[in-house]
């Protein structure tokens, strides 16, 4: 599949998708469409089945019901799907007396655009000690550890869970701008766990939100969110169902809503400027 027809096709599809652990639904009828070559951010709160529904992407777990396509096909075991995918993170655990370096080595065996270049130049950034073994590396090395592999595989499916745990704010940036970089010389498709709301939404195309009760509440585009949803302050501001979110400070009220529901106001004494795409994100998460 050359780069254009990827970038236009549903690279992941579920429909009714469900996993259960035991007695525990974490999954529930989930339905899901992501198409190839975009950065796709997931985003839910702690325990709504990000991880899960990464794993059952990757292959690596069984769904308990539903349908689940990547790239065609089921991907549970599947080696012709698994070889196209790469799943990375800091709960993608290596044995703890590797050095880095066997780690890395290892990745290029295991999958197959494996960039050495890429590789190394951000072990190189990140000062990451290739002769350091595994389990004596930081929380934020062993993320370092994540992203060199989620990137350096090239793979046209890269799933990467929160990768930037334990990192500072000068190795997120060095992320972030590796991603970008990563993303324009081998365009791919990318799905990024993530809660790290305010630097992810300058650089995702869209955003899918999973609720508590395991499904997909909102998937959207980012130009789409910011031309859906306005904030609007003022002295008084009345209850509007449709509000995302509302607070009062000092004597001052504040609201994001959709644009629609301006017709419902009178915006003679109020203020109305575009909603920032983190604020928006942050109230949709918090609704859920």
């Amino acid at each position: 599949m050359n780069t254009a027809e990827h970038s236009l096709s549903t690279v992941v599809r579920a429909r009714g998708l469900k996993k259960n652990y035991k007695e525990k639904e974490v999954l529930s009828g989930l339905n899901l469409d992501l198409l190839g070559n975009h950065l796709h951010g997931l985003l839910g709160r702690n325990g709504t089945g990000k991880s899960t529904l990464l794993s059952m992407i990757a292959g690596q777990v069984r769904s308990s019901g539903g349908e689940l396509r990547v790239f065609g096909a089921d991907p549970f075991d599947n080696a012709s799907v698994m070889d196209r995918v790469v799943y990375a993170g800091i709960d993608v655990p290596f044995p703890g007396s590797w050095e880095v370096r066997i780690i890395l080595e290892a990745a290029a065996v295991r999958h197959v655009n494996w960039h050495r270049p890429t590789a190394l130049t951000l072990a190189e950034d990140f000062s990451l000690d290739p002769g350091e073994k595994y389990e004596n590396l930081s929380r934020g090395q062993r993320s370092m550890v994540g992203i060199i592999i989620g990137l350096a595989a090239r793979a046209p499916l890269t799933l990467l869970d929160e990768p930037y745990l334990g990192l500072d704010v000068h190795n997120r940036t060095l992320f972030y701008s590796a991603l970008l970089a990563e993303m324009a010389e081998f365009p791919r498709t990318v799905v990024l766990a993530t809660h790290d709301i305010e630097e992810s939404a300058k650089l995702l195309d869209t955003f899918l939100v999973l609720g508590r009760d395991g499904r997909v509440h909102h998937h959207h585009g980012a130009e789409e969110l910011t031309e859906t949803y306005v904030t609007v302050s003022g002295a008084q501001l009345p209850l509007i169902d449709s509000a995302l979110a509302r607070a009062e400070v000092t004597g001052r009220a504040r609201m994001i809503l959709p644009r629609s529901a301006l017709e419902e106001l009178d915006l003679s004494a109020l203020q109305v400027e575009p909603s920032g795409l983190d604020e928006v994100l942050t109230a949709l998460l918090e609704k859920d």
